[in-house]
């Protein structure tokens, strides 16, 4: 395992002493997890800013609309039920993932 060293204010030094005290762990610890959920957290924004930014695109695109409401239409008036109907028809086993 890597180690780093850096700089804390006193004021954030106290708190995490604190919390450290608190929790019955390390400082070490409480500043891996603390970094951990931050990294997740970033990551997170980032994929959704680029679903925002996919849908915006694709919300901009009059094709893409149609084919969207033409699709959410068929899954609304049974086309979905109808797909799974074929595929059991046809010997699949609709419960089982297509990717399998």
């Amino acid at each position: 395992m890597n180690s780093i060293s850096l700089r804390l204010p006193d004021a954030l030094d106290a708190n995490l002493a604190e919390e450290a005290q608190r929790e019955g762990r390390s400082r070490s610890e409480i500043a891996r997890d603390a970094i951990a959920a931050w990294l997740q957290q970033r990551q997170r924004e980032r994929l959704t800013a680029q679903m925002v930014s996919a849908a915006r695109e694709l919300g901009a695109d009059a094709a893409a609309m149609r084919d969207a409401r033409a699709l959410a239409n068929d899954l609304a008036g049974g086309g979905l039920q109808n797909t799974l109907g074929d595929e059991a028809g046809a010997g699949r086993d609709p419960a089982r993932p297509w990717w399998v």
